[in-house]
């Protein structure tokens, strides 16, 4: 009785199978019945398949979002080396302007103890 009222449910309805191919779905219910399967069967495994999918889509989601973690993390750690080469690479440079500025004073005083010593 049950399975009657779900068969009659689909009564007058009709599935587009290929291209422009039309069945009812009372000769497709014929049809599932002599394979052995019923609309519900086929409802069934379609939802089956369909959270199969859901769930490999999901596990590929999950994949990804962590190999994208790894890149973040991996492009985060190289950042912050060059950051701490280009700090080491600016004290590197302001010794040696210091350095530069020092060897120009005694120069610039070794010059004029020359032009005294060379005037007297």
């Amino acid at each position: 009785m049950e399975t009657q009222a779900k068969t009659s449910m689909f009564t007058g309805l009709a599935v587009r199978i290929t291209g422009n191919s039309v069945i009812p779905v009372d000769a497709l219910e014929t049809i599932l019945a002599a394979n052995g399967h019923t609309m519900d069967s086929l409802v069934h495994n379609a939802r089956v398949r369909l959270e199969q999918e859901q769930n490999e889509a999901d596990k590929l989601r999950q994949e990804a979002e962590e190999e994208a973690l790894k890149a973040t993390e991996e492009y985060e750690k190289v950042l912050r080396a060059a950051k701490t080469q280009l700090a080491e690479a600016q004290k590197v440079i302001n010794d040696t302007k210091a350095t530069a500025q020092v060897h120009a004073v005694s120069a610039d005083n070794i010059r004029k103890a020359l032009e005294f010593t060379n005037h007297s």
